[in-house]
């Protein structure tokens, strides 16, 4: 992604000096709402004193020794944000007082045992330090020179020898080779202290080539499809960590860069809106979304996109949301700056006629009404869902796996043979595919292999169908086994509580569930769900068995 354009971005890059790249016309973009913020925000953080890191407290009250620090930074973080969206000079003195204190620490990392760190250049917490130095260099630095270039030059060498420079000396610090552990944040955090800070224009240019090398090699572990290789929570630091990535570059050449339109990370983006659709991720029936997901940086990563539907689905996470913990310096400028789009986006789930990611192991499908889903297990070895079955009607949940956080098949929609469950849910079931045709769509799976060798199964084909022209989805099971079963049971899993109707078909919300051969249902209840149970009469080896959900 970075390598194709890399010449020309290093070849526009604009000088590093305070206010060349985010520029004070930028305030103007930020919504007035969060502008009144930022400045109720530095009010209050000019009456905080500067605390002093003392000795006895990194000895007896480590706690109290790193929040200490800790509210330094953010002291200094909103400061910086007040003077940048006032321009009034009010808060340049505090602005300088807290970056010389930062800058008299005698570390930036964040271990316990000060004696211990030998590689602070290293630590998140250093990188994250020199993040904020940087920004306040970069947006207050014209300001704080008029009062003191001695203090400006300060920030400026103090970034370069603690990270900058220990950085520039490493051809390939261990860390940058490991996955899913905050790497590509780590990055981001470099790579925003080299465009804004370093004045060294080759060593710049060298290090920011370095860092986009490590980068493309984290994002070519992205399969084809988009699917993140770790999970969704992971998809979105590092997406995150990506957006602001490319939205720093256009700034700093000057707008005459712009990686958002990159295939890679078009499919890496759009990635959320398939999992929503096809694993029912942010559809929990105890009520909250699942996996909990800031909406402002799901909206973010759209926006950088162009993506509407991830903007949508992040405006719609958002309800209700608090400000996201724990995001980084350059995480919180990048969302602030897209705020006044994300506040009139309209809140809405995206709904697409059909998803097939075959690497990913996800089919979906949108038909009159309908979504439903295939999905082949969770990625967590031993976690038995194999073949993850998700339907809905008119948006409203009707079957939905609720295993999330338990490990028994038992609240997944899984067969049973001779009272058997699948016990696999990594790579619970293969050849999860999709046809879609004019008059019908059918998504497959086979979770033959997520059952142990005692079941004895060679074959079990889930085949889902619906069509544009019925109000109706259809499911067919059919198995092959290798000796006659003694007892087969088909079930499904709804978190809406059912009722069963006079003619002996279940009722699930606005939709009826009945079996087309009119073998009996009987509902059982689970914890927060309900399982529908079929009992196949005369199992045998061999047997194909039809069900039908018809909307009102």
């Amino acid at each position: 992604m970075f390598s194709s354009a890399l010449n020309d971005i290093l070849f526009t890059l604009v000088p590093a000096r305070p206010n060349s790249v985010i520029r004070a016309d930028f305030a103007r973009e930020i919504d007035q709402n969060l502008i009144n913020d930022f400045q109720r925000a530095a009010e209050k953080a000019l009456s905080k004193p500067v605390s002093n890191l003392l000795a006895s407290d990194w000895i007896h009250h480590p706690d109290v020794y790193f929040a200490c620090r800790l509210e330094r930074r953010e002291i200094l973080f909103q400061l910086v944000l007040g003077e940048f969206v006032t321009q009034s000079g009010r808060y340049i003195d505090k602005i300088i007082d807290l970056s010389w204190a930062i800058t008299e620490e005698a570390t930036w990392s964040e271990a316990r045992d000060i004696a211990q760190v030998d590689r602070c250049e290293e630590d998140n917490f250093a990188f994250e330090t020199a993040s904020l130095l940087s920004w306040a260099w970069h947006l207050c630095g014209a300001a704080i020179g008029a009062k003191s270039k001695y203090a400006l030059n300060r920030i400026e060498d103090s970034v370069s020898l603690r990270i900058l420079a220990p950085f520039a000396r490493q051809e390939a610090p261990e860390w940058t080779k490991k996955r899913g552990e905050r790497t590509f944040e780590r990055l981001l955090k470099l790579l925003t202290a080299f465009l804004l800070i370093d004045t060294r224009d080759k060593r710049r240019w060298v290090s920011i080539r370095r860092i986009f090398h490590f980068m493309d090699l984290i994002i070519k572990d992205v399969p084809a499809d988009g699917v993140h290789p770790v999970n969704i929570e992971t998809w979105l630091k590092d997406l995150a960590a990506l957006s602001d990535a490319s939205r720093l570059i256009l700034y700093a050449t000057d707008g005459r860069v712009d990686l958002a339109a990159d295939k890679k990370y078009a499919r890496m983006a759009d990635y959320a809106v398939s999992a929503h659709m096809g694993q029912g991720l942010f559809v929990n029936p105890d009520g909250a979304p699942a996996p909990i997901l800031p909406g402002e940086t799901v909206f973010k990563i759209g926006f950088t996109a162009s993506n509407p539907s991830l903007q949508k689905l992040g405006a719609m996470l958002a309800k209700g949301q608090s400000a996201a913990p724990g995001a980084s310096v350059t995480d919180k400028i990048m969302t602030s700056l897209v705020r006044r789009h994300f506040l009139s986006c309209s809140a809405r789930c995206p709904v697409r006629k059909r998803v097939s990611l075959p690497i990913g192991k996800l089919v979906s499908a949108y038909q009159s009404g309908f979504q439903a889903a295939l999905t082949g297990g969770s990625g967590i070895s031993g976690h038995e869902d194999a073949c993850n079955l998700f339907i809905t009607y008119l948006g409203e949940a009707v079957f939905f796996d609720t295993g999330a956080g338990r490990s028994r098949a038992l609240y997944h929609s899984c067969p049973t043979v001779n009272g058997i469950f699948p016990d696999k849910g990594f790579s619970g079931a293969k050849d999860v595919e999709a046809r879609f045709e004019e008059a019908y769509t059918y998504l497959f799976a086979n979770m033959a292999q997520a059952f142990p060798q005692s079941a004895n199964v060679t074959s079990w084909q889930r085949t889902v169908m619906l069509s544009p022209f019925e109000k109706r989805v259809r499911v067919v099971e059919s198995y092959d086994l290798v000796a006659p079963a003694e007892s087969v049971v088909i079930r499904y899993v709804t978190p809406v509580r059912p009722e069963k109707t006079p003619t002996g078909n279940i009722r699930i919300g606005n939709t009826v569930f009945s079996s087309e051969t009119g073998l009996p249902i009987r509902i059982t209840p689970l914890e927060n769900a309900w399982a529908l149970e079929i009992d196949v009469e005369n199992p045998g080896m061999r047997g194909t068995h039809a069900f039908a959900l018809e909307g009102e």
